[in-house]
């Protein structure tokens, strides 16, 4: 009896089984990474998630989608390097999503990578382009590159589609972009800037302040026939609220709309020391057309008076006196220069010429007083007298009171100091300064723990730099923090 004959396997089974010997361990590893990764992003284990994830994409090549799905999880735990890496392969295979693009340029973006952002957000917008947060970061990454009008395109974009279902970031960046917006049709559009501003103060009470200010340069510019006069104001109007980069823009085409206005020369230097630049050409440029434009010698010797560069200063403001004798502002700077230099006698001449040209106004009295403390000079009488009259003429205002507790202080008077710097609080309790001149005096008095309170009321604060930073200093030194 024959024995039954065996099948012979052809070459393409063999083949086969060979492929499913070696390759089967592999593919359950990667189909038991993917769920280890889907349990660990459950639980909130992002780089477990995200290693389990690369893992699985490595193992499971005809599911690319895993490499985005990694990118994602790395992301949500800050590992922006390896975000970028895994984010990169997924977009090399065509497979990252809308939320893959907008967290890559954001990656980039947090590395001052911002050309390379752009680029990124340009190709996100062109694969999603009905996902908004890719517009938001797209007009970041031009703004850091100082390149406004592309910034202004993709603001706009974003603005002239319906976001209301597509925009999950309204509450969190909806007011920026509307604050933005509104500063680039300041001077094409001032009612729709002006509605922009509206908005953006409704959705976040942080910008009254900002929309404030832009709205009263609107008015003013609005009633300004000449274009570089009223380019001018926008770009003042700007720099008040720090957008220093726009505003030299927009002075610079203040200089292209009237070349022979040396105010807008000297307008433009401010704005450039403002950005780091060198402002000297632009200074010598509005001289060369006025060498006795206001604008040019207020703001050269502020210049100078920044680089500790007094005699040059003084010789700018001196000028400015005889031009306008008037103006008690430049009697104030005069004093400023000259106590800067050492000649109290002549400083407090200069604030006293100030006084006396607007004695009704508590501004320049306060500044004598503030002098007077400083220097330490004839605090009892004239430097008291000077603080009094202020508070007298303004009542309400925090920073008059401050100043006559600070005199207070300085003269060893620490009862009444301290019974004005809560005077001070009563009219504005966020007012930096007198928390921490409230813990410097409770420093000297040994008070630690009150002294503590009032220095963190400052760093909580936040809102004065310089205040913030002696307040800082001062925890360190006493409370080592």
């Amino acid at each position: 009896m024959n024995a039954m004959k065996r099948p012979i396997l052809t070459m393409p089974a063999i083949l086969l089984l060979l492929a499913l010997f070696i390759f089967a361990p592999m593919v359950l590893m990667g189909l038991q990474n993917e769920r280890n990764a889907g349990a660990a992003l459950a639980a909130g284990n992002y780089l477990e998630a995200a290693e389990q994830f690369e893992l699985a994409a490595q193992r499971l090549f005809w599911k690319p989608v895993l490499w985005n799905e990694a990118g994602d999880a790395y992301f949500s735990g800050i590992q922006v390097e390896m975000a970028i890496n895994v984010y990169e392969v997924a977009r090399d295979k065509k497979v990252l999503s809308a939320d893959g693009w907008h967290a890559l340029g954001v990656s980039y973006l947090s590395l001052d990578d911002y050309q390379i952002a752009a680029e990124v957000l340009e190709n996100g917008v062109s694969e999603y382009p009905d996902y908004f947060p890719l517009y938001w970061v797209a007009s970041l990454a031009y703004r850091y590159q100082g390149d406004f009008e592309k910034e202004k395109a993709y603001l706009q974009a974003w603005l002239s589609n319906e976001k209301s279902e597509t925009w999950p970031y309204e509450e969190l960046y909806g007011a920026e972009y509307h604050y933005r917006t509104s500063l680039f049709l300041l001077g094409d559009d001032p009612t729709r800037a002006l509605d922009e501003l509206n908005t953006a103060s409704l959705l976040d009470g942080r910008y009254a302040p900002v929309v404030e200010t832009l709205r009263t340069t609107l008015n003013l510019a609005s009633l300004e026939d000449d274009p570089a006069e009223k380019l001018i104001l926008l770009g003042r109007g700007l720099g008040l609220v720090g957008e220093w980069q726009l505003a030299a823009s927009v002075f610079h085409d203040a200089t292209q709309a009237d070349p022979e206005s040396a105010s807008a020369w000297a307008w433009l230097a401010e704005a450039q020391y403002q950005i780091g630049e060198d402002p000297l050409e632009m200074f010598e440029a509005a001289a060369s057309i006025d060498a006795e434009n206001v604008a040019l010698l207020s703001l050269r010797s502020l210049y100078y008076q920044r680089r500790n560069e007094l005699d040059a200063a003084l010789a700018d403001v001196e000028k400015l006196a005889g031009l306008e004798p008037e103006n008690p502002q430049w009697q104030i700077s005069l004093g400023n220069i000259y106590a800067a230099q050492g000649d109290l006698p002549t400083a407090l001449t200069a604030y006293e010429r100030a006084i006396d040209l607007a004695p009704a106004e508590p501004e320049y009295r306060y500044r004598l007083a503030l002098f007077s403390f400083e220097n330490r000079y004839d605090m009892e009488g004239m430097g008291l007298s000077a603080a009094r009259r202020a508070v007298i003429l303004a009542p309400d205002n925090a920073r008059y009171i401050d100043t006559l507790g600070l005199l207070y202080f300085g003269l060893e008077r620490d009862g009444e100091a301290e019974r004005q710097f809560f005077r001070a609080l009563e009219k504005d309790p966020e007012y930096a300064a007198v928390h921490l001149h409230l813990g410097m005096l409770y420093l000297q008095r040994g008070h630690r723990d009150l002294a503590y309170d009032s220095l963190v009321n400052v760093r909580e604060l936040g809102s004065d730099a310089l205040a913030l930073d002696q307040a800082l200093r001062l925890l360190d030194e006493y409370f080592d923090e």
